[in-house]
């Protein structure tokens, strides 16, 4: 259910045209997929809203990875279920959709003419690269948060080489940070950080 202990006194209810605005335009005016939404998602329902806490976006964007599906759906249906439970969820899902929806239907046809266009292929060069700085903003964000300890340092390193190198899928390693996590924490927790530190 939505998180009541949030900074923001707004009911659930009282959510949904926000959370259905949001992610509409989000859908809209975002390419790359899920990964590139984070950072708008982040400033519109922590920084400005206080909706979620930069918690909750970290635990989603793990969550996302480690699901099957499409990460924005995913994405749309964790963030929207924590901020107004299942009408939250139902709704982002909606507003997450709408746009590819009709970007499809409307506009297949007339990129399909124009695809060969250089005008259209250097516009989606420079949106291609305006999206690999959002991401590359959200990966230094969430490192920054994450890793304030040795072990996990060495563990999202490991992580890193793992996934770049193709040797592990990203769902597998999301389940063995989670086995791994729970070894050191029962083994040696001394190597994890402490409650406090977590939440700085």
């Amino acid at each position: 259910m939505p998180d009541d202990n949030l900074p923001s006194k707004t009911t659930a209810w009282g959510r949904l045209p926000a959370i259905f605005w949001c992610f509409f335009t989000t859908a809209a005016l975002t390419l790359g997929g899920g990964l590139a939404m984070i950072p708008l998602f982040s400033q519109e329902f922590v920084d400005k809203r206080h909706w979620l806490t930069e918690e909750d976006m970290l635990v989603c964007t793990a969550t996302t990875q480690s699901l099957p599906g499409i990460i924005a759906m995913n994405m749309s249906v964790l963030l929207g279920y924590k901020m107004a439970g299942l009408a939250g969820a139902l709704t982002a899902c909606f507003a997450t959709l709408l746009p590819p929806f009709f970007a499809i239907v409307v506009l297949a046809g007339i990129f399909l003419r124009f695809r060969d266009s250089r005008y259209v292929a250097k516009a989606f060069l420079g949106i291609r690269a305006s999206i690999s700085a959002l991401i590359a903003v959200v990966t230094w964000n969430l490192t920054r948060k994450i890793c304030r300890n040795v072990t996990v340092s060495v563990l999202a390193a490991i992580s890193f080489l793992l996934l770049a190198t193709g040797w592990v899928g990203a769902v597998y390693i999301v389940l063995g940070g989670a086995v791994v996590g729970l070894l050191l924490t029962w083994l040696c927790p001394q190597l994890l950080p402490s409650a406090e530190e977590n939440r700085k």
